[in-house]
This record gives structure tokens, C-alpha cells and sequence, in this order.
């Protein structure tokens, strides 16, 4: 299988799909570039309409939308069945999370490039205009910043493009649905998301766009404007809250990218942090100790990585320190 065929979803999904007119954009300098927006949702009927009327009704670029219904069984499908804009594909499978249901979505994108927006939160205006203004011919990711807000309306704060570190090529950038657009073939070269991750996976996909990114002598363009408005949620429904989630991603990120890893002693220091913690969250405390015992002598000299150690063998601090029981109502 060549590397370009990688893109398309591990399993095979059922779904039906509504047709969509394919749009073109005009860039920089008149270059044609032609938008995929992709929604993913399931369940969440309160907010997705919120989120299409965002995309919807974004100025001066010319876009298709495609909403991946990853096997709702509240009112999204008949909410999805109203619509009747023709810019709108809507693709329904059955359930198989998050990562499987945007590569479905990228199956079907037509676009030049493809860009991401979860069904809780806001593009915001200027967004697609603001990324096109950032396109040129070297450019493989463009970023913007976010603005986030609590589900009843509070604003939290702005989150802005940031040097992602070695683990990342060292590039600048902010890798969060809705604050990043990628070329769709650059995208489907590294095989879309990792589709065993139920979090981690935009961190994981990074690792991978990066490089790749290079080498095509592409580069990374970013603006700090907040174009996107991103609604943080209760700690119960996001899935970085869930320390099975947490633990197994990042197992596979680690086993993944081991050699990458192992170069970098702050990024082996930080993912064994966090695979040790959540270890020590589900009572795995063998595993808890061995991971923070390597987090630690990545980083010798940093007091926080040997403190957690010294409380992984301590459970009762442990389960003080890291608040177990906040997290044994966490569906794994």
C-alpha cells in the first residue's frame, strides 16, 4: 500500500451521504484553493446546529462542510435531515470514535485543504478568510489562535501559536480543532489519525505532520488572532479526564514514536509523567512506579518528577495528590 493510500479509514464504516457542490476559493495572489470543513459529532443535538450556522455563515471563501453523525442516537439525525444547504454533506456510520470518524470525513473531502471544527464549539468570524490570508505555496499548516468559553457563555481566556518543542521539529504552531488547517494531500500522505487514540490523537497526528511537513519544504504560518471560539467542558465529559483513555494513548504514543522519544529527554520525562500518574489513577502501581521512575532520570534534576515517584509509593498520598476518586465515575 502506497503511503497516499494510507488515509483511508481501518474499518469500513456504513453510512449514507447526501451530495454536495464542490466550491472554489480564491487565495494569495488569485491561487484556486477549494475548503473541507469537517464537524465530527455524537450526540450532542444541544450544539451541533450552532456549530454548522459558524461555519455557514463564514465570509468572502467558498467552502463545503461535511458532518460525520458517528452513530447519535439523540435528535442529530433529524436535525441533520433539515438541512438543505448544499454546501453541507452529511455522512452517517456507526459509532467508532472520534479519530475513525474524521478519517471518514477526510475519505470524502474534496478541498485542497482540510480543516476541523468539533460540534461543541464556534468558528468565529474571519476564520476560513483568516487561514486563507496565511496560504502561499510553501505553506503545509496554517494556525490561528482560540478564545475559550465555559457551555454557559463565560469567557475563560485566549490560547495563542506556541513553539510545540523538539518532539514537533520545533515548529510553531497550535494543533487544536478549529486552530489549524492542513493540505488535504499532506494530510492523507501520513494516514489520517491513529484510530486505536480516543484522546491524544491531535498530539499524535502533529508528530507526524511535522515531519513530513518538512519534507515536502513546506513550513508552518500562523496568526495569534483568536478565530475560533472553543468551549471548554465539564471535567466528567472531556476524555483527557479519563485516565483509562489517557494511560492507553499515551502507552501507544510512547510505542510509537519510541525512537523520536528517546532523543528527547523533556518529552520522556513528560509522557512518562503522564502515563505514571494515570496508572497510579486506575491502580496499576507497578506500572505507575516503573513509568515516573523513567520520567525522573529523564530529567535528574527537576524535583517534581521524583516527588510523584516518591508518592507512587505511598498510595494513600497517591490517591490524595491525584484525586482518585475523582475520576473512579469516569466511564473508561
Amino acid at each position: 500500500m502506497t503511503p497516499e493510500a494510507l488515509w483511508r479509514p481501518q474499518s469500513v464504516p456504513r453510512y449514507s451521504a447526501r451530495r454536495i457542490v464542490p466550491v472554489i476559493a480564491s487565495g494569495p495572489g488569485g491561487a484556486q484553493m477549494r475548503f473541507s470543513v469537517i464537524i465530527t459529532t455524537f450526540n450532542r443535538a444541544g450544539t451541533l446546529q450552532r456549530a454548522i450556522d459558524s461555519v455557514l455563515a463564514q465570509q468572502g471563501i467558498e467552502l463545503e462542510l461535511i458532518v460525520v453523525d458517528d452513530g447519535s442516537t439523540d435528535g442529530t439525525r433529524d436535525l441533520l435531515a433539515k438541512i438543505t444547504d448544499p454546501r453541507v454533506m452529511v455522512l452517517r456510520r456507526e459509532n467508532g470514535g472520534l479519530s475513525a470518524a474524521r478519517n471518514t470525513g477526510i475519505g470524502r473531502a474534496s478541498g485542497d485543504w482540510i480543516t476541523f471544527l468539533d460540534d461543541d464549539d464556534m468558528a468565529l468570524t474571519g476564520w476560513l478568510a483568516g487561514f486563507a490570508d496565511l496560504i502561499d505555496d510553501r505553506a503545509g499548516i496554517v494556525c490561528c489562535g482560540a478564545e475559550y468559553f465555559t457551555a454557559v457563555g463565560t469567557r475563560l481566556g485566549t490560547c495563542e501559536p506556541e513553539p510545540l518543542g523538539p518532539l514537533f521539529q520545533d515548529q510553531t504552531g497550535l494543533m487544536l480543532a478549529g486552530t489549524f488547517g492542513v493540505r488535504t494531500d499532506l494530510l492523507r500522505s501520513v494516514g489520517g489519525y491513529d484510530e486505536r487514540l480516543t484522546c491524544s490523537h491531535q498530539t499524535e497526528l502533529a508528530m507526524r505532520l511535522m515531519p513530513a511537513m518538512l519534507e515536502r519544504q513546506l513550513h508552518v504560518r500562523n496568526t495569534d488572532e483568536a478565530l475560533v471560539r472553543i468551549e471548554r467542558r465539564d471535567p466528567q465529559d472531556r476524555p483527557m479526564s479519563n485516565p483509562s483513555a489517557l494511560y492507553e494513548g499515551t502507552r501507544i504514543l510512547l510505542d510509537k514514536h519510541r525512537d523520536k522519544i528517546s532523543r528527547n529527554p523533556h518529552g520522556r520525562a513528560v509522557l512518562n509523567g503522564v502515563l505514571g500518574v494515570n496508572a497510579a489513577r486506575l491502580g496499576h502501581w507497578s506500572q505507575a512506579r516503573s513509568a515516573l521512575l523513567t520520567s525522573a532520570r529523564a530529567e535528574p534534576f527537576k524535583t517534581r518528577p521524583w516527588l510523584r515517584l516518591a508518592a507512587a509509593y505511598c498510595p494513600p498520598i497517591a490517591r490524595r495528590v491525584w484525586r482518585t476518586s475523582d475520576y473512579q465515575q469516569v466511564p473508561a
